[in-house]
């Protein structure tokens, strides 16, 4: 009985992963399909709604398959990405979702190739986790914006997420990382978007961590390890 209540717990939370993770890129498909359905574009905005559809579900399809992945634990095939180029394509996805919507500028401060170890997929994941709640965050202040970094520190990679938003409390930072823990009002916040990111981090031997000592808004770093021609095991 036991053992099967930890099953249970488990396929829970794995539904809940998948849902939550998968609310950005349906929201950005409803968004488009609403712009389709009022028939007001030109044939070149239709196509470019069409394509931003296209994308989004791809990047559906891509999170049911990386989280079902890590949950069966599959071997690691030394999966490396440039995260710089995955940093511009999630900034340019968040800017025109969620940025759009509550009037947050997003912006990418990337240069050149920096490749890092890790599948695209479950680092898009991470990305996209802190950068919603980044852009959340800053969403009604004066002039909001979210700014995302990066740089190489010997055999690290270090992403910078940064935003103007009322910041994260010193005495909660410790607490954010945990399954189902939110600052959220009202129901809007699962608590499953850090976890699953720390817990995908962690086990390409990366790190993630709100810095504590950050004013005027909050930062928060994740840091990747740089791809080696030899690889590495998964955690």
């Amino acid at each position: 009985m036991t053992r099967q209540a930890e099953k249970l717990v488990a396929m829970g939370q794995l539904a809940a992963g998948v849902a939550h993770e998968l609310n950005t890129p349906l929201g950005t498909i409803l968004g488009y399909a609403r712009l389709l359905d009022e028939g007001k574009a030109d044939a070149s905005r239709r196509a470019e709604y069409a394509g931003a559809i296209q994308q989004e579900a791809k990047r559906c399809a891509r999170i049911v398959d990386q989280l079902l992945a890590y949950a069966r634990r599959d071997a690691c095939h030394a999966e490396t990405c440039d995260v710089n180029a995955l940093i511009r394509e999630t900034v340019e996805a968040v800017s025109q979702c969620q940025g759009e919507r509550h009037c947050v500028r997003v912006e990418a401060d990337v240069e050149g190739f920096l490749p890092v170890r890790g599948a695209q997929g479950q680092i898009d994941i991470v990305l996209v986790n802190v950068m919603v709640n980044a852009v959340q965050a800053a969403a009604g202040r004066p002039e909001p914006w979210v700014r995302v970094s990066s740089r190489a520190d010997g055999e690290r990679a270090t992403v910078s997420i940064t935003d103007n938003g009322p910041g994260v409390p010193r005495e909660i930072c410790g607490k954010i990382f945990d399954p189902f823990f939110t600052t959220k009002a009202g129901g809007t916040g699962t608590g499953l978007g850090l976890a699953i990111s720390h817990s995908l981090v962690t086990r390409i031997g990366g790190s993630i961590r709100c810095d504590p000592d950050w004013r005027d808004g909050a930062r928060f770093e994740i840091v990747l390890p740089l791809a080696t021609p030899e690889g590495a095991e998964c955690r």
